[in-house]
């Protein structure tokens, strides 16, 4: 089922008062619902996977942490923003987001594929160029 939530995105280079920063009312369908109907279990339940990379159709990769997407937070893949289909350039058809962790690990836009692994066997974008794998932020 879509659920509708209030979520505010921000980027990791986002300065007090700076532009990188966004919230909204979303519409789309919980990430975790999808991953359990699936059979994906967290690492802490004993799944194996503990990323998700999700592709998008620019070449972006993002890497998010399993764990993070089945804790009870309202992660989603978004297809509809603020009570109207979700605009071209936040991502139409289809994004994700997962409220709690920077938009380079939870915001990937325009998503062609998803994909369960590790940390261990993959590095996605951000990643390869030394950026942390996890990034919740703190307030």
């Amino acid at each position: 089922p879509l659920i509708e939530r209030e979520i505010t995105l921000c980027c990791v280079s986002n300065e007090v008062g700076g532009p990188y920063i966004g919230h909204a009312r979303w519409i789309g369908v919980r990430l975790a619902d999808l991953l359990r109907e699936a059979g994906v279990k967290p690492p802490s339940r004993g799944g194996k996977a503990d990323q998700i990379i999700a592709r998008s159709v620019d070449g972006m990769t993002l890497g998010t942490p399993v764990e993070d997407v089945m804790d009870g937070r309202d992660g989603m893949l978004a297809v509809g923003m603020n009570g109207e289909p979700l605009p071209f350039v936040h991502g139409f058809p289809v994004r994700m987001l997962v409220p709690g962790l920077y938009g380079y690990v939870s915001a990937c836009k325009w998503i062609e594929d998803i994909e369960l692994t590790t940390f261990a066997d993959y590095d996605a974008y951000w990643v390869k160029r030394d950026w942390a794998r996890r990034a919740p932020i703190k307030t």
